[in-house]
């Protein structure tokens, strides 16, 4: 397993915070921004590197940096 970390920062759409997970993969990312308000941004950590920054646009749409 890998460990990974979505950092939120401080918005409109929310407070800062982390949430870690371990898996095989990053896939649940997508599963965790759900559950935030509409293009609320994250980075995503694995380990000490940055994996990108992604936001939940909305149904079935994504916004994916690297």
């Amino acid at each position: 397993m890998r460990n990974f970390r979505l950092h939120f920062e401080a918005d409109g759409r929310g407070e800062a915070k982390n949430i870690e997970f371990d898996a095989v993969d990053p896939d649940p990312v997508f599963h965790l921004l759900m559950r935030e308000n509409a293009n609320r941004r994250a980075t995503l950590w694995e380990g000490e590197k940055r994996v990108g920054a992604i936001v939940h646009l909305g149904e079935g749409l994504w916004s994916i940096e690297r």
